[in-house]
Order: C-alpha cells, then sequence, then structure tokens
C-alpha cells in the first residue's frame, strides 16, 4: 500500500470503469484510494453508463473528507493482495445511541428482535470477502444492543446501483450475515475522544481483516465469530513538537492518539518490484500517529485559515516503522512536518534542486498549488529515524466549501474534520492522508 499522510480525512475511491456483469456488478479496474472525489460508474452489458455515484447517502457532507473513512486492498495471501474494499462511516457516529432507541429496523438474534441502524457503507471493487460478508458492490454495515453487548450486520444492497444503506431496500431481520461486534472503553476518556470514523483493522491469529467504528462511547470491533483484534500501539515512545501556532492539546487529547483506534492507522505497507508491477505485502509494518494538537485546528481556526502552516514548518504526524522503507522512512521514528508557502528562503526554504524520492515523487519545483492561492504551494519536510532530511511535495484537498454550504443550510450543526493520519493505497506505491486546515493534505 502506498503511504500517503493527510492531516484530515479524504474520502474515496476512484477507478476506472468495466462492464457489468449479468449480475449486475458494476467492475472497476485499477481502482486506487482514496482520491480528491468518489466516482464510481455503472455500465450495463452494452457499455453505456447507467449511472455515476458521486456521494454516498449515509455518509452525507462528510462524504469526500477521507480522515472519516478508510480504504485498503485487502490481503489474501502472504505475498498477495485481493481487491479494493472502502469502508465510509455514517454522518453523526457520535448520535448512534440515541439512533437505536428510535430505530424502527430490526435484526434477529437467539429468538429476539433487536433494533439496528446503518453504521457504514462498503464497497468493493469486484471482489468478495467471506469473513465479513461482503459481495461485489454496495454493502451496509448494521449494528444493533444486546443489553450491554453489541452485533452487528453485513448486507449486500444489490451490486453498484443503490449506493444508499438507508433506503430499506433489505430487511435486516433476514437478511446479511452476522458478525461478532466488541467494544473496547478506555477507562476517563469522554465520548468526543473516540473518532466518528471507521477503520480496517487487521486479524494477524486468523490472518483476516475486520472492520473498526465509532460506536457511542466506544470503539467497537466487528468481525467473523471469533475473530481475534490487533492489540493497541505499543511501539516506541513518540513526542511532539509544540503545537502550531501554539495549540496546546490536553493530557487527554496528548493520550489519545496513541491509546484509541482510529486516530492514528497500523499498516503492512506495500512494496512495488518495478514500474507498471502489482504491488505486494511487505514485511514493514507502520504506524502513522498524528500531533495531537491537528485537532484543535479545526476547532479554533476560521474556514480555510492556513495562518499556522505560512513560511514555518508544523510537526504533524510521526510514521514508526518495523524497517526501513522507502521516502526516508527508516526503521524506527520518523517524523513528519508540513509547510506552507512559496519555498523560497524566506518562508519554507525547500532545496528545489533535491532529486524526486524514489518512487514517483514529484519534482519539488512542480508540487500543485494551494486550491484557493495558487501562487502557493505545500511540502513535507520527513526526518528519518537516522536523521536524515529529505522534501516531498504535498497536495492540500480543502473541504470548506462542503463544510460551509452544509452549515448555512443546517443553522447551529458544525462539522469538524478529525485530526486523525492514516495510510492510503495507490496503484504503485504507498501513501498518507492527514489532516491540514479544512481539508487533507496528502504526499506527491
Amino acid at each position: 500500500m502506498v503511504m500517503f499522510m493527510a492531516v484530515n480525512v479524504v474520502v474515496g475511491c476512484r477507478g476506472e470503469q468495466r462492464r457489468q456483469t449479468n449480475s449486475t456488478r458494476a467492475k472497476v479496474e485499477q481502482a486506487e484510494c482514496p482520491h480528491d472525489a468518489i466516482v464510481i460508474k455503472v455500465i450495463d452489458s452494452t457499455g453505456n453508463l447507467v449511472k455515476t455515484v458521486d456521494t454516498i447517502p449515509l455518509s452525507g457532507p462528510v462524504t469526500k473528507i477521507p480522515e472519516f473513512h478508510d480504504c485498503q486492498r485487502f490481503i489474501q495471501h502472504v505475498n498477495r493482495y485481493d481487491s479494493v474494499y472502502a469502508i465510509f462511516a455514517a454522518f453523526r457516529l457520535e448520535s448512534l445511541p440515541a439512533r437505536l432507541k428510535g430505530a424502527r429496523d430490526s435484526a434477529e438474534s437467539d429468538g429476539k428482535a433487536y433494533r439496528t441502524v446503518p453504521v457504514a457503507t462498503i464497497y468493493s471493487y469486484g471482489g468478495e470477502y467471506d469473513p465479513l460478508g461482503i459481495k461485489p458492490g454496495f454493502n451496509c454495515l448494521f449494528l444493533y444492543r444486546k443489553g450491554a453487548q453489541w452485533g452487528a450486520k453485513m448486507i449486500p444492497w444489490g451490486g453498484a446501483d443503490d449506493p444508499d444503506c438507508a433506503s430499506k431496500r433489505f430487511n435486516p431481520y433476514t437478511a446479511g450475515t452476522f458478525l461478532e461486534a466488541r467494544a473496547s472503553v478506555r477507562p476517563g476518556f469522554a465520548d468526543a475522544d473516540y473518532p466518528a470514523a471507521a477503520r480496517w483493522d487487521w486479524d494477524s491469529v486468523h490472518h483476516n481483516q475486520y472492520i473498526g467504528i465509532k460506536c457511542g462511547q466506544a470503539w467497537c470491533e466487528v468481525g467473523s465469530s471469533g475473530f481475534t483484534p490487533s492489540g493497541p500501539y505499543l511501539g516506541q515512545a513518540v513526542s511532539f513538537e509544540p503545537g502550531p501556532c501554539g495549540l496546546a492539546p490536553s493530557p487527554m487529547q496528548s493520550t489519545r492518539i496513541t491509546k484509541i483506534k482510529g486516530w492514528y492507522d497500523a499498516q503492512e505497507l506495500a512494496v512495488s518490484t518495478g514500474a507498471g508491477a502489482i504491488p505486494r505485502p511487505s514485511a514493514v509494518h507502520g504506524f502513522l500517529i498524528p500531533h495531537p494538537a491537528l485537532e484543535l485546528l479545526n476547532k479554533r481556526w476560521r474556514v480555510n485559515d492556513v495562518k499556522c502552516f505560512y513560511g514555518r514548518w508544523v510537526h504533524v504526524a510521526d510514521a514508526v516503522l518495523s524497517g526501513d522503507y522507502k521516502w526516508n522512512l527508516t526503521a524506527g521514528v520518523n517524523k513528519i512536518y508540513f509547510c506552507y508557502g512559496t519555498g523560497g528562503p524566506s518562508d519554507c526554504n525547500v532545496p528545489l534542486s533535491q532529486p524526486p524520492l524514489p518512487p514517483n515523487s514529484k519534482p519539488l519545483s512542480q508540487c500543485d498549488p494551494d486550491p484557493n492561492k495558487p501562487e502557493m504551494r505545500w511540502w513535507a519536510l520527513i526526518v528519518s529515524a537516522t536523521g536524515r532530511r529529505a522534501f516531498s511535495c504535498v497536495k492540500r484537498t480543502d473541504h470548506s466549501t462542503e463544510l460551509e454550504d452544509y452549515r448555512l443550510k443546517h443553522p447551529g450543526e458544525i462539522v469538524e474534520i478529525p485530526g486523525a493520519a492514516r495510510w492510503r493505497f495507490l496503484l504503485d506505491d504507498e501513501g498518507t492522508w492527514m489532516s491540514c486546515p479544512t481539508g487533507c493534505c496528502t504526499k506527491q
């Protein structure tokens, strides 16, 4: 998987289109995760475009913000990848307990009916994943309460033409695959300390993928019966420089980034054997841990305010790797910084003559412009565990317009992007998403 960092979540996967089969499955070639938008093109058997899916109804205004969601190519065997699978968290996961009380749909378990609500939309680019009951196209994850316990159901939603898990197309009482759900509660943490996000996770005992998702004041892990959840972060200690613009996270905010899943991301990273080669899982395991002050940027500063990054290098994340990788990332704790400016000596002072970091990085003189100020650019500084410094381009995707539109249509409601970080799967490399002002940033 390609590693990019994003300071806020970017949502979606994009791929080339394939024709549907007779079973109405939409297959997408060369899908990668996630891009600037969701574009799923449904093609009929004659090659005609039936519809384009560019939003996930259950996710609403956060559909295109990757920090809320996840997308990976599942590991099929020790040295092979399966299809690409995307999971989109429902909007307002923090309201799940209240929504369950008013739910009208139900799921049957042990001869009893339990109120259930959809919490995530899953899209498979052609693959079937039996451990989670996922079929090609759209699938819907439902959660329900069984007293003090949680239960879950995965329901295939009829292929690629219906992304709306709230459409009541299927009855959770009779359809789908039962999954085991376990809530992880960390003493001392409040509801806001659990990010309203969904993540893919890995059961290293049974070698299966499973799901992590916020479920009220807890982090729920959902998998096949008897699955073994991954352990908490127990790697090398990480330390962060003072927050941007003097923002100081609380002790709990500083602790939760490694104690609660969803803030950080863990993944077996991918490697590519050459141009055009299919990536394969490597032996390098990587944790991507965000700076705890990133969350505060979205709470304090106005829409599109990037002043905390102008002309200064801001510590945004640590990447903790089990072995040497690419892009100046080595075994141990690597520190990642962002800077916004012209790149000249007066601000970021980027060495534009540095050769692009292999593989597939952009030349430092050709970075994409900022979406709001084309004369400005974003760069990353990666300081390896050995102390070596290297620079790379960063692309910022701005979500301020859609967030502001939502605020105007829903007075009093505010959508805040979680200050999370996660790995990003690309066709020929690994990447990262990390939060940055009112948007997401990813290495180029």
